[in-house]
């Protein structure tokens, strides 16, 4: 049985939200809180793969995870077969294409070819985008994407910035704050490197945010123009069916018309000139239909939510451990994994102590101990002015007499 490991969304996270300002949305916006309200995923590559299982009708098992680490490399969604891992939105739909899950199976050889393409470009550049908006903006991030993440965690963690997911999309976007040299009208290398240099130094204040968002910003509307044009006068970008490019173009543009962000630039971009997009994406959503994660749903697999899940607690307590029958069935109750991680935390602070020197072992032979003691008592007899050990008292000193008083004294004598 496939598994799949992927973000989910908190039951009505928007509604919530947007309850003060409700009614001030007009009714595209309202259309679009609910839709985004009801996806089974907040998250634009894991939604794709829901969309892309239900479609090809595998049988799968969905775990929803609200932290990075449950992935081995970081990156979510992950599917797990066996001892297999596969992380990666990309990956893992080639490999479900290997095992005759194909989606686009319908295409000609050289329509493959362009869709392979498609969903590489377009996703790469609709993923830069998203990620900026949701976790490098800052007013994005701190009222949505950081509440909607502490939906998702237990306390305290759920006050916990998400380290490597902000890592890892920090490393995504570098390349949008790389420092290109400044060209000339002459082609002088005295001109260039000077430019060069100067730039160098006002780096950090000219390539402010508004900057890279404008980088964002322009590489986003080139995508959309260039989804219109394969669109044209179709349903879908290659015909009358569906294909994963367009489930991946479909769920990036219906999660980034989002009215509620604190910063909307995608949704006003939207709206404002690419309404036809919208209305695609909402097409998509309905072809696909609402996946019912129940029959494929299986407990939260949360790497942080051991010993702070007060429900949990609560089913420890009432578990009567003191009354078990069978010291087996107590055993088969523990949280195994709970104490693994207690174990492993506890283990690190005592490695971090020796490591830095609070606590120093000194393993000494027991015969070399008695050696040493040997020669103690040895050197105590040896010493000067000491009979026998336990001899009372420090050694008397001997009596010192100066021969420069005697010479004296017996020239006085001659003297006389």
């Amino acid at each position: 049985m496939i598994e799949i490991y992927g973000f989910g969304n908190p039951t009505n996270f928007n509604k919530t939200v947007s309850l003060k300002n409700r009614q001030t949305l007009n009714e595209l916006e309202t259309q679009l809180v609910d839709k985004l309200d009801n996806l089974s995923s907040f998250d634009p590559d894991s939604l794709t793969l829901l969309s892309y299982l239900h479609l090809t009708k595998v049988k799968f098992n969905w775990i929803q995870v609200s932290n990075p680490s449950s992935s081995p490399t970081g990156e979510l969604p992950v599917l797990k077969s066996g001892l297999l891992f596969i992380s990666g939105l990309d990956k893992i739909i080639s490999w479900l294409k290997t095992e005759g899950y194909d989606l686009d199976k319908h295409l000609n050889n050289g329509d493959k070819l362009y869709n392979l393409s498609y969903f590489k470009l377009f996703g790469d550049y609709l993923k830069d985008s998203h990620q900026y908006y949701t976790l490098q903006d800052d007013s994005n991030f701190i009222n949505w994407t950081r509440p909607l993440l502490g939906k998702l965690l237990h306390i305290p963690f759920n006050y916990i910035t998400p380290g490597q997911l902000i890592d890892k999309s920090k490393a995504r976007l570098n390349t949008y704050y790389e420092i290109h040299s400044a060209e000339h009208t002459t082609n002088t290398t005295t001109q260039k490197v000077s430019l060069a240099l100067k730039y160098y130094r006002n780096s950090k204040k000219a390539e402010s945010s508004l900057t890279v968002e404008f980088k964002i910003l322009n590489k986003l509307q080139s995508t959309y123009e260039q989804i219109e044009t394969k669109l044209g006068d179709k349903s879908y970008l290659f015909g009358e069916e569906l294909t994963s490019t367009d489930l991946i173009c479909a769920n990036y543009i219906l999660c980034q018309a989002n009215p509620i962000w604190k910063n909307p630039v995608t949704y006003t971009q939207l709206t404002k000139n690419h309404q036809k997009l919208i209305d695609y994406a909402l097409r998509v959503n309905e072809q696909v239909g609402k996946i019912n994660l129940n029959q494929h749903t299986q407990p939260e697999s949360n790497s942080t939510s051991s010993w702070f899940n007060l429900q949990s607690i609560k089913t420890y307590l009432n578990n009567n451990l003191f009354l078990t029958k069978s010291p087996v069935s107590y055993i088969k109750n523990l949280d195994w994994e709970s104490l693994g991680y207690v174990g492993l935390g506890l283990g690190s602070l005592f490695g971090y102590a020796i490591y830095h020197g609070f606590i120093q072992f000194e393993i000494v032979d027991e015969n070399e101990t008695v050696e040493i003691e040997q020669k103690k008592d040895e050197g105590d007899d040896e010493r000067v002015g000491y009979g026998t050990k336990g001899m009372n008292g420090p050694p008397k000193l001997p009596i010192l007499r100066d021969d420069s008083d005697d010479e004296e004294s017996s020239s006085d004598e001659d003297d006389d």
